[in-house]
């Protein structure tokens, strides 16, 4: 995500219900932004990548965060821990755990070039 609109725009689009979950701690776990943290740097160094190859520069990163507890959090997600209701803060979190985050935005360049003939929405 490159600025606040989009940021916004993104967090729009999963601020249902169905999408979050709340954790031990109270705090609202929303779904996975796709940002990754390709080189495993130290906190917040190592920063955050965007699938697509969206340079890093402006964030909104929950206070604290990222933290990398416990040495494995490597991708980003919407999170809360303020108040009662989902809020588009990100968080970093372990890849590995899949139950509490009930969903994903992802964002990715299409082109014409991509339909494949004869697949699930090309032509035939």
């Amino acid at each position: 995500m490159s600025d606040g609109a989009e940021n916004t725009f993104c967090f729009d689009l999963v601020n249902i219900g169905s999408f979050w979950t709340i954790n031990v701690h109270g705090c609202d776990i929303g779904p996975w932004i796709v940002g990754y943290q390709s080189s495993f740097g130290s906190e917040p160094a190592g920063g955050c990548d965007w699938v697509d190859g969206t340079p890093r520069g402006w964030t909104n990163w929950f206070p604290g965060e990222p933290n990398n507890s416990g040495g494995t959090e490597h991708v980003a997600h919407f999170f809360n821990c303020y108040g009662s209701s989902p809020a588009n803060w990100w968080n970093d979190i372990t890849q590995t755990i899949v139950t509490g985050v009930l969903g994903y935005v992802v964002e990715y360049e299409f082109t014409i070039d991509a339909i494949v003939p004869g697949a699930a929405g090309g032509p035939n």
